[in-house]
């Protein structure tokens, strides 16, 4: 392996989900809501190179958690979303999306789905704090036009898919409504779980 061969699954499935699937949550017509992705923070200095609108989305940080016997890791991701250059004075106009794009990036990450595949269980994300969502709105300023951005931060816990097997229970307590021998043989039986208890 070199250094620029290594990969890491969970920005990889934040990237398809931001390319596919939040246009689909936020009506800008025929204008793409997010052109490209990266998977790095964006040098401000380099903006005028990038296809704009782009979506940066990166782990700065990252702490182990301890859930039951098993050790997972909280990332604390980042969203940097960068929209075209427009006039100073027109900036009021270009403002709102940021706040639409932004709550179209929450939701289609709770939902974890790209391209109706579920990419964030297929990388072990255990959970999503979307309660806990956060962004920043601002703008860089490039002479008399202006880049709207926002950096959003998710805290997502993931888990090494390794460690991932078809759970196993110590017990499992549940209420189980039979179906008599004579009756519909179309009905099926139905099971409400009451209790687990997890190895």
């Amino acid at each position: 392996m070199s250094y620029d061969s290594a990969q890491d699954g969970l920005i990889l499935a934040l990237r398809l989900i931001a390319e596919s699937e939040i246009g689909a949550l936020v009506d800008t017509g025929e204008v793409s809501v997010v052109a490209s992705t990266k998977g790095y923070p964006a040098p401000l200095e380099s903006i005028e190179q990038m296809r704009l609108p782009c979506m940066c989305i990166y782990v700065p940080s990252e702490t182990n958690v301890r859930t039951g016997q098993r050790v997972d890791t909280r990332c604390e991701v980042t969203f940097e979303y960068i929209l075209p250059a427009t006039p100073l004075a027109k900036l009021d106009l270009r403002w709102p999306i940021l706040r639409a794009v932004w709550a179209a990036v929450v939701k289609s990450v709770r939902i974890g789905k790209a391209k109706g595949r579920d990419v964030l269980t297929d990388v072990g994300v255990i959970d999503i704090e979307h309660d806990q969502a956060s962004a920043k709105y601002s703008f860089a300023s490039g002479g008399e036009d202006a880049y709207p951005v926002f950096v959003g931060t998710l805290r997502i816990t993931q888990r090494p898919v390794t460690d991932m097997p078809t759970q196993e229970f110590l017990s499992l307590l549940a209420d189980v409504n039979r179906v008599e021998p004579d009756a519909n043989a179309s009905i099926q039986p139905q099971v409400q779980v009451l209790a687990v208890s997890e190895t």
